[in-house]
């Protein structure tokens, strides 16, 4: 390229001319460059959208607040020292690109649950949690998965990425699948398949881990931790597991599923050769399905043998195996132990506990659980609720009459030899 000039012809005049092209070539470039970047940081944030807009806490939920919870102070989210709880957001998400930045006090501890159920429980847990800590406050006095970054008891982070205390960070959290990548500050801190973790105590104590979608929420603990620039991109299913969930989702793979419970019943029914009783029903079930022909019971009564049934396990593992006996005390299961039924729901199924069938009694709407857990058993209704308790007193009438001959269920007396069972004469509870 050939310059050309007006300026004098003269060294100190060349020198000049040559220093105010350099500053404008250094003008020109600095600005282009600038550019490029705003460019750059502008395309980086397409398709984001703000969760939290700077005023108030509209599109989130508070629970299990201790104080003040979470409140916008200056146009920050901040969970005050001395205060706490989970901060929800009301939608739920499945795959995403989670960035915000935050600050944090001295030996501050806090935490992110991503595909968490909405509860007051502990979302680390039934959901997946990845930590925020002041690291240098606890160096050498936890364990690797408990440091910032880490997905929570599961997954290590690497170390080094957090600025000084007092200093604004970024993170980014990325979830697609079963893929969980966690950045800090720009580097990577973890990038995990979920599929990877096979530590049957780890899943176990993690159900979470199997979640394909749930709540966003910022956890407090006590600590003050300040957030800002919250926002959020969703993003489609890789086209692999796009695939396994639509397989997933076909009937095939998908079946209803139909759990017939009879209680205070043995195997006196016709179809394991008992001529006496009639199950015309039962014995047509059996012909085209599998019927054992050896059963065992975790319990020799209904609650604890149906608390082990829902979960499992063993009533004696939970602490649910005596009879009624967390009824009035809140008594919740151990940590990572659900219902078969909240597992069900979790993936998709609607559950319900049925009564009547085209307006015919098919049920009792019984549960009758040795324990309390977090979220309803069930997807139902208060009307369902108050129906299944006059079930259960119609029920409890009903078989106080036939457990104790000679009385009916309002305490009157029976006539002698009436508490009979006509298809059974011979049975000892007839007698």
């Amino acid at each position: 390229m050939t310059w050309t000039s007006s300026l004098p012809r003269s060294p100190s005049a060349a020198s000049a001319a040559a220093a105010v092209m350099l500053a404008t070539a250094v003008f020109l470039s600095t600005g282009c460059a600038a550019r490029a970047a705003a460019c750059h940081q502008d395309e980086d944030e397409a398709g984001f959208a703000s969760l939290f807009n700077g005023a108030n806490l509209d599109g989130w939920q508070l629970r299990r607040a201790e104080r003040q919870g979470f409140v916008v102070e200056d146009g920050l989210l901040v969970c005050p020292e001395g205060s706490g709880g989970y901060l929800f957001t009301t939608k739920e998400y499945a795959d995403f690109v989670l960035r915000f930045e935050f600050r944090m006090e001295e030996g501050a501890n806090s935490g992110v649950a991503i595909r968490s159920p909405l509860l007051d429980g502990k979302p680390a847990y039934q959901g997946t949690e990845i930590q925020i800590l002041d690291n240098p406050r606890f160096v050498g006095k936890l364990r690797a998965t408990q440091y910032h970054g880490s997905i929570y008891d599961v997954v290590p982070a690497k170390l080094g990425a957090l600025k000084p205390i007092g200093q604004w960070n970024q993170q980014e959290i990325v979830c697609q699948g079963r893929r969980i990548m966690v950045k800090v500050n720009g580097q990577i801190v973890v990038d995990a398949n979920l599929d990877d973790v096979k530590d049957p105590v780890v899943l176990n104590k993690h159900p979470g881990l199997q979640r394909a979608s749930g709540h966003l929420g910022f956890l407090g603990h006590g600590d003050r931790v300040e957030f800002r620039r919250v926002r959020l991109k969703e993003l489609g299913e890789p086209q692999e597991e796009a695939d396994d969930a639509r397989t997933a989702r076909a009937p095939t793979r998908r079946p209803n599923i139909l759990w017939l419970i009879a209680e205070n019943i043995g195997p006196d029914l016709g179809c394991y050769g008992t001529p006496l009783v009639q199950t015309p029903h039962l014995d047509r079930l059996a012909a085209h399905a599998v019927r054992y022909t050896n059963a065992f019971s975790t319990a020799p009564i209904c609650a604890p043998s149906r608390s082990a049934f829902m979960t499992g396990m063993y009533a004696t593992t939970i602490g649910a195996q005596h009879m009624r006996s967390h009824r009035h005390d809140h008594f919740h299961l151990p940590e990572g132990v659900r219902p078969i039924t909240r597992r069900l729901i979790e993936a998709g199924y609607y559950t319900a506990n049925i009564r009547t069938l085209d307006g015919k009694p098919v049920g009792t709407c019984k549960i009758d659980l040795n324990f309390e857990v977090e979220g309803p058993v069930l997807r139902r209704t208060a009307a369902d609720e108050r129906r299944r308790r006059e079930a259960e007193k119609a029920q409890l009438e009903q078989e106080l009459a036939l457990r104790l001959p000679g009385r009916l269920g309002d305490g009157s007396l029976l006539p002698q030899g009436d508490c009979t069972l006509t298809h059974c004469p011979n049975s000892t509870c007839c007698r």
